[in-house]
């Protein structure tokens, strides 16, 4: 699991463009670049208006860097796992819906726009903007899961 969501100079270094909406020197100040071939970059900015195949190509293209890693978007169930990082509250944070504002950027304090990766406080596991910010591509469908205990249990393979 990547530390935080994958910004837009990630993307853009990856991939060689810049899909975002949230990309002028206003949403991003000092973090702001500007490309020719790509245009304006948030570089420290989620990158969104990304659709899963898009989000599969920058994982292919990741790949086949070789390093050593092997790359992939999380099923639901380990995306759910790691965004409760072992808690048991109806937060990570706790019980108290007031804190979120220190966890994530959502509607109320955000401006209307993403900001900055890792901006906010991280959860027990040290990962960053899993509540807010942009939401977040997983490799299975929705749906339920099967009956019983599993281990890493999988969604379904088509939508329901």
């Amino acid at each position: 699991m990547q530390v935080t969501e994958v910004t837009q100079g990630q993307f853009a270094l990856v991939i060689g463009t810049n899909p975002s909406i949230t990309k002028i020197p206003m949403w991003c100040q000092e973090q702001f670049a500007s490309s020719l071939s790509i245009g304006g970059i948030c570089l420290n900015n989620p990158v969104e208006a990304v659709s899963w195949a898009d989000a599969q190509a920058y994982i292919a293209k990741l790949n086949a860097l070789d390093d050593g890693y092997v790359y992939r978007l999380p099923t639901a169930a380990e995306w759910e796992y790691s965004a409760r990082a072992g808690t048991q509250t109806p937060y990570y944070y706790g019980e108290n819906p007031a804190e979120l504002r220190d966890y994530a950027w959502y509607l109320d304090n955000s401006g209307s726009h993403t900001r900055a990766v890792g901006s906010k406080k991280p959860n027990p596991f040290g990962l960053y903007d899993m509540y807010g910010n942009v939401a977040e591509w997983v490799q299975d469908w929705y749906g339920p899961y099967s009956s019983g205990d599993a281990v890493d249990p999988k969604g379904p393979d088509v939508s329901v």
